[in-house]
C-alpha cells in the first residue's frame, strides 16, 4: 500500500478516536481560547472582558489581564476561529440566562482545539512514521501510532493545551536534523521549528539546546549556526508579544505576574526550582506516572540504553531521547510534576517524538510486550478522553455508566457514538499496519 493510503488511515484513526470530543471548559484551555477570541473580536492582547469565564490561568501586569501562556497556539488558532466568528458561531454559549460554559456544547471551543492539537497529532503521527522508517519501514506505523495514542499525549490531542503542537514541532524539526550531515537549509527550517515551538510551550528550549549540543559535538558547525538562525528568528514574534504585554522582550507571564501561583525559582519563574524526588516518583511511578499509566514509554527508554549500550547509528538517538527526558523532568519536578489534575505527567509530553526511535529497538526484540503496552496505554488514556481526562480515578466508573463527554455529532445525547468512532479507528488503526508490514522493505538498520 502507497506511503499516503497509510497516513490517510492514520488520519482517519486519530479523527475518529479523538476528533469528536468536546471537553469541558477549564482553566487552561480557558486562557489558551480567549487570547484567540480577544485577538479576533477585540482586536487586543489584554483579555479583561473574559475574566469571568477564566479559571486560575491568568497574569496582571499593570492593572490588565493578560493569557499566561506561551503565545504561539492562540496566535496560530486565529483563522479557523476567525471562520468560526464568520459563519455565526457564538464564542461563549448561553446556558439559562448565564454563561455556563461547562453544561453547554460548546462548539468554538472544539473548532479550535481541532485545529491546535486534534490536526497537530495527525501530522506529528505521520511525521514520527517517517522518521521511524529511516531505521525500520515494517514498525514505523505501530510505533508512531504507539508514541500518539498509547501515551498520555491522546487525550491532549482533544484537550486545548499547547503540548502535541510542541511535539509536532519537535518531530518535524529531528527528521529534518537527524540524518547525518543535514544540509544548511534543513537546519534553519528545523530550528524555525524549534523556535514555533518554544513559543507553544517555552521547555521545548531544553530541546533547541540539546540539539544545538548534538551539532556541536558532531563538529557540524555550519549546521549549528544556521540552526541557531532558525531558532532565533522564530523566536522574534514571541519577544514582540512580550515586549507589548510586560515591556520587556525576555519577560514572560511566569516571572512574578501570575497572581494564583507565586513562588522563587529560576530566572523568577515561580515553579523552576530544583527536582523533588517525589515529584519524580509522582511523575514516573504513582498511580498516574508516566511508566505505570502508559508503560510503552519505559520500553521507549530501556531502548535508550540499549541503543546507548550497544553503540552504531543508533546511538545518537538514544542520547537524545535519554538525555530530553532527563532535561524535561529536572524542570518540571519542582513543585508538581504531574501539571495539576492531569491524566499523567502532561509536562514530558513535548519530547515524546525523540523515544520512538528508540522504542523500534525494542519493538523489533520484542514485538509482542511492546504492542501489549501500547494498548494498555492506549485504553487508559482513552477512557481518559472520553470521561474526564482531568478528574483522575473516575474514568473507568463513568465508561460503565455511560457518562462521557460531550461530542461534536451528539452532543450529551447518544454517548454511544464516540465507541461507534472508536471502534472504526480501531479497524482503520488495524488495517494501517497490517498493509504496511506486508508493503514495507527490509529495516535499514
Amino acid at each position: 500500500m502507497a506511503d499516503w493510503k497509510v497516513d490517510a488511515l492514520i488520519a482517519v484513526a486519530i479523527l475518529c478516536i479523538t476528533g469528536p470530543i468536546i471537553q469541558t471548559w477549564t482553566a487552561q484551555p480557558a486562557s489558551r481560547y480567549v487570547l484567540t477570541a480577544a485577538i479576533v473580536d477585540d482586536h487586543s492582547l489584554r483579555i479583561d472582558p473574559y475574566v469571568g469565564v477564566l479559571g486560575v490561568d491568568r497574569a496582571r501586569f499593570e492593572g490588565h489581564t493578560y493569557s499566561d501562556k506561551a503565545p504561539y497556539q492562540p496566535f496560530l488558532a486565529v483563522p479557523a476561529y476567525q471562520l468560526f466568528r464568520a459563519l455565526g458561531g457564538d464564542p461563549f454559549p448561553v446556558v439559562d440566562g448565564e454563561q455556563v460554559i461547562n453544561r453547554s456544547t460548546h462548539v468554538g471551543l472544539w473548532w479550535v482545539t481541532f485545529w491546535s492539537a486534534t490536526v497537530p497529532a495527525i501530522i506529528l503521527t505521520i511525521v514520527v512514521r517517517r522518521l521511524v522508517m529511516q531505521v525500520d519501514p515494517t514498525h514505523a506505523t505501530p510505533v508512531a501510532i504507539a508514541m500518539t495514542l498509547g501515551t498520555t499525549m491522546l487525550p491532549f490531542t482533544t484537550w486545548l493545551f499547547g503540548h502535541v503542537l510542541a511535539a509536532m514541532c519537535v518531530a518535524v524539526a529531528w527528521l529534518l536534523l537527524r540524518p547525518k550531515g543535514p544540509a544548511p537549509r534543513a537546519c534553519f527550517l528545523a530550528g524555525l521549528c524549534l523556535g514555533a515551538g518554544i513559543g507553544t510551550e517555552y521547555t521545548v528550549a531544553v530541546i533547541a539546546l540539546l540539539f544545538l549540543v548534538d551539532s556541536a559535538l558532531g563538529r557540524r558547525w555550519a549546521g549549528a549556526l544556521w540552526l541557531s538562525v532558525g531558532t532565533v528568528v522564530a523566536t522574534v514574534p514571541l519577544l514582540l508579544y512580550n515586549w507589548l504585554v510586560f515591556r520587556n522582550p525576555f519577560e514572560v507571564s511566569y516571572q512574578g505576574h501570575l497572581p494564583n501561583f507565586q513562588g522563587s525559582g529560576a530566572f523568577g519563574v515561580f515553579n523552576l526550582t530544583p527536582p523533588q524526588l517525589h515529584e519524580v516518583y509522582r511523575a514516573l511511578f504513582s498511580g498516574r506516572g508516566l511508566f505505570v499509566l502508559t508503560p510503552v514509554v519505559l520500553l521507549a527508554v530501556i531502548g535508550c540504553v540499549l541503543s546507548i549500550v550497544r553503540g552504531g547509528p543508533l546511538r545518537r538517538d538514544g542520547w537524545l531521547g535519554l538525555m530530553s527526558l532527563v532535561g524535561f523532568i529536572t524542570i518540571s519536578t519542582g513543585i508538581d510534576g504531574l501539571g495539576g489534575d492531569s491524566p499523567g505527567p502532561r509536562y514530558l509530553i513535548p519530547m515524546f517524538p525523540l523515544l520512538a526511535v528508540p522504542l523500534v529497538v525494542m519493538w523489533r526484540r520484542f514485538p509482542r510486550p511492546c504492542t501489549a503496552t501500547a494498548i494498555a496505554g492506549g485504553l487508559a488514556m482513552w477512557m481518559a478522553a472520553v470521561t474526564a481526562p482531568d478528574i483522575p480515578g473516575v474514568w473507568g466508573t463513568r465508561l460503565v455508566h455511560g457518562d462521557l463527554a460531550t461530542n461534536i455529532l451528539t452532543g450529551r445525547d447518544h454517548p454511544w457514538v464516540l465507541l461507534v468512532t472508536t471502534a472504526v479507528g480501531l479497524i482503520a488503526i488495524g488495517t494501517a499496519v497490517y498493509q504496511d508490514r506486508a508493503t514495507a522493505p527490509p529495516a535499514a538498520s
